[in-house]
């Protein structure tokens, strides 16, 4: 599994919609977030570091025990708070699943194939999941430089690609076509890359910190 799998589990573990435009501090007096919000919002995310040092290791069993560390975060958090209801929507899934993931292997063209296009569904799934809570960000966190920063649409977007440039590379190899299987292994070669560039968990806790608060 590529370090760029383990990236977008982690956004989506700690995401719930896409960007958008409007709002800001300059039209709300408000803190962005409430002292409650922003010390479960930091506790998750500082809950996401290790997978970084794992996701550089490229080593399953780390990742298997970070991901897992990083549910249980997930269940800590107070479900009766709309923003954070969000924010966390998918995230025990996601890391239980990141979590499988890690553990797999395969050995024919077959299972690899299998398994790669299951990561695609996965991704494809969580991706919907983060974007369907739009208006509830937009609803809860007025302030537009933590809003994005909780949501970092880049993150999932890339994702996004990601998932259709395994189907895409996957088709390819099935119709046997070299031209096919030549453009559509760059494309996911690419697609991976910049998936590899999305933030990291720290750096992802990073902004939040910056943009986010804590409040005063």
């Amino acid at each position: 599994m590529g370090k760029g799998v383990a990236a977008t589990f982690v956004c989506a573990a700690t995401l719930a919609g896409c960007g958008s435009d409007g709002g800001g501090a300059e039209t709300d007096a408000r803190p962005p977030l409430s002292r409650a919000q922003y010390a479960q919002i930091y506790r998750l995310y500082r809950a996401q570091l290790p997978l970084d040092r794992a996701n550089d290791a490229e080593d399953p069993t780390e990742i298997r025990r970070a991901a897992r560390k990083a549910a249980r975060s997930c269940r800590a958090i107070d479900h009766r708070d709309p923003l954070l209801a969000a924010l966390v929507d998918g995230c025990e899934r996601s890391m239980s699943t990141l979590a499988e993931l890690a553990n797999l292997d395969c050995q024919t063209e077959r299972e690899c194939t299998k398994l790669m296009n299951d990561t695609a569904d996965v991704m494809d799934d969580l991706a919907t999941t983060v974007r369907s809570n739009e208006p509830v960000f937009e609803r809860e966190v007025p302030d537009e430089a933590c809003r994005k920063a909780l949501t970092a649409p880049e993150s999932v977007d890339a994702g996004a690609e990601y998932a259709d440039a395994i189907r895409a590379a996957n088709a390819a190899i099935e119709s046997g076509d070299p031209d096919k299987i030549k453009t559509t292994t760059a494309e996911l070669e690419n697609a991976s890359a910049a998936l590899d560039a999305t933030p990291s968990a720290r750096e992802t806790l990073e902004d939040f910190r910056a943009a986010c608060g804590p409040p005063r």
